[in-house]
């Protein structure tokens, strides 16, 4: 092997080292401010250089000093000179899109206009950092004299400004995934108040009233309602005990999705003397996110013909088939116009709930209702 190819191979392995270098750093976290200190270290002192910088857009579209390692006395720290305030050369060629996709050597003005100790550094390298087509920043590095950037070099600084871009918008990503996630929570929980606690106390009102309406006329009908009041708010007081204690319900209480619908049938005829009839045709057990689910949009169905139906009988029919599962609540109540419907603070998550959880699983919810022809909420999923 000749000392030319002897060198190449050593500058090859050299920079392999440092971009293997710069990614373990970069794969270690998905904190933005860890990512970009870390990298910027390793990429000054692996190649050998004296300073560095990043710029990163923020929110408003502006470039603002987001890291910086080693600066020389001249530039002092980001936020405590005004060379830091305002453009430069190369915000310049990042705003025009001539820095978009290669690395360049820039006359540094923030140093031209420094008045203490430079270092010697009149120049800088600026590498594009980005993510695909989207222009994230700059990753300024520096030493003194231009002759330090060899084009080797700068292609090497070239793939790590794609590597810390990746790895940005990676960072930004997770960062929106744990928001999004959180706003998913809130709305978990406010189905689950809606399921629990919203529908309990509907009904125990709607027990009260019927007892007020009958205390004088039938004061043994009175004390019944009262009785079946009382049940229902021990019962939802301890529905909220297991809330609050572990922050999800447990509807089903170990039992299976079948033997959970009849035993909510029976206890909603027992209170309402609507007849229920369940029609359940499964052919394995179904995930528990799924049956969970399909009990709380059958609960709410029925805790919507509790109070608006005014129905003499539901049917509830839950069929498995090799490609779907399909789940039907049907009542012959009063019907309604879907389209007329809307979610309120007053009317609460009722049907937007149901649909909610429906898609959650993967699956589809369609109502059919009409005044007079009473209501059919079918709920469609795919075969696990």
């Amino acid at each position: 092997m000749s000392t030319v190819d002897a060198h190449a191979l050593l500058q090859r392995n050299r920079e392999l080292f440092i971009l293997n270098h710069i990614a373990e750093t970069l794969n270690r976290t998905t904190d933005i401010q860890v990512a970009l200190d870390e990298t910027l270290a390793a990429v000054v002192e692996l190649m050998g250089l004296q300073t560095g910088w990043i710029f990163l857009l923020d929110d408003a579209g502006k470039l603002r000093t987001a890291a910086y390692h080693d600066l020389p006395p001249g530039l002092q720290l980001p936020g405590q000179l005004p060379l830091w305030e305002g453009g430069c050369n190369c915000h310049r060629l990042f705003n025009s899109g001539e820095l978009r996709t290669a690395v360049n050597i820039v006359q540094c003005s923030r140093l031209a206009d420094a008045t203490g100790d430079r270092r010697g550094l009149e120049f800088h390298a600026s590498a594009p950092l980005r993510s695909e087509d989207r222009m994230l920043g700059i990753l300024n590095v520096a030493s003194p004299g231009s002759g330090t950037f060899t084009p080797d070099t700068l292609l090497l600084l070239s793939a790590v400004g794609a590597q810390l871009g990746t790895a940005i918008e990676r960072a930004r990503l997770s960062q929106q995934a744990v928001v999004l996630a959180a706003a998913e929570e809130r709305n978990r929980l406010a189905r689950e108040i809606h399921d629990t606690l919203a529908q309990g106390l509907t009904a125990i009102t709607l027990h009260l009233e019927a007892a007020q309406a009958f205390a004088e006329p039938k004061p043994e009908l009175a004390q019944r309602k009262i009785a079946q009041a009382l049940a229902l708010a021990r019962t939802n007081l301890e529905e909220a005990r297991r809330s609050v204690l572990n922050l999800r319900a447990a509807p089903l209480e170990g039992r299976t999705l079948p033997e959970a619908l009849k035993l909510l049938a029976q206890q909603f005829t027992a209170e309402t003397g609507i007849v229920v009839t369940t029609t359940i045709d499964t052919r394995s057990r179904l995930s528990s996110a799924r049956e969970n689910g399909l009990y709380r949009i059958v609960q709410e169905a029925l805790a919507n013909v509790r109070k608006h139906a005014a129905a003499g009988e539901v049917r509830i029919q839950l069929q498995q088939t090799a490609a779907e599962l399909r789940l039907v609540i049907e009542d012959d109540g009063a019907g309604f116009e879907p389209e007329q419907v809307m979610p309120t603070a007053a009317s609460g998550f009722g049907i937007r709930g149901m649909s909610e959880r429906a898609h959650l699983m993967g699956g589809q919810l369609t109502i059919h209702s009409a005044p007079g022809t009473g209501t059919r909420v079918t709920v469609t999923l795919k075969t696990e």
